[in-house]
């Protein structure tokens, strides 16, 4: 595939809660980005370094997967964007506001993981402040649905709806709880390397396509953009 990019893209997974499955979306967003041939740079915010660790795990150097802070991610991806980095994805700590604001407001878009459960949804509102104060592009993403569950999606997305106004949903769309997530990892590697025809893999890249239309990391100019084989 051909990807034509004019500037680096940068999209910030967040969440002020734990277990909301950032890293999960992070690494594979990241590797997604190099299998659609993008020179993919993934940072690591939090302290615990979950996608760090995972970028040691792997026996493939693309992404490139460094851990960072928060004060110094201008810096950082001004460095990336002299290197010819065409996709930034930024993983954030949980309960970390400081971390959290600066990443939304160096991001092309932001997007929240949510799982279904009333906890999720309940702390949730934090994030969505963060993103609203920082004028950020921000998105919901429902995580970790249950498989073929169309009615579980819409009791959540009506529910998150009607807590917080406005919010954006990614239209019609979710990633199921499936365990080659889980397996995958623990080798390194993501669901859409693994098992890049599987589910949960075209899940990844179904997800990757709404983004790209969203902030355009496959920009339709093409003059004068830089063209990567």
């Amino acid at each position: 595939m051909l990807a034509i990019l004019t500037q680096v893209k940068t999209i910030a997974l967040i969440s002020q809660k734990g277990g909301s499955g950032k890293t999960t979306l992070a690494t594979s967003l990241a590797t997604q980005g190099c299998l659609e041939g993008l020179k993919t740079l993934l940072i690591d915010l939090d302290p615990q370094g979950s996608s760090y660790k995972w970028g040691k795990r792997r026996d493939i150097p693309a992404p490139t997967v460094m851990a960072g802070q928060a004060v110094a991610l201008e810096q950082i991806l001004e460095g990336a964007e002299g290197q010819g980095v065409d996709l930034v994805v930024i993983d954030t700590a949980p309960h970390s506001e400081k971390d959290a604001r600066k990443a939304c407001e160096v991001a092309d878009l932001v997007l929240i993981p949510c799982r279904p459960s009333i906890h999720d949804l309940d702390a949730i509102e934090d994030t969505l402040n963060i993103a609203e104060l920082t004028k950020a592009t921000a998105f919901v993403v429902l995580n970790a649905v249950h498989p073929n569950a169309p009615k579980q999606f819409e009791d959540v997305k009506n529910a998150l709806e009607m807590a917080y106004d406005p919010i954006k949903v990614l239209a019609g769309f979710y990633i199921s709880n499936r365990s080659e997530f889980v397996h995958s990892a623990s080798d390194g590697l993501t669901a859409n390397e693994s098992e890049p025809e599987g589910k949960a893999g075209q899940e990844i890249k179904v997800l990757f396509e709404m983004l790209d239309g969203i902030i355009g990391i496959y920009p339709p100019n093409v003059n004068n953009a830089r063209t990567i084989e």
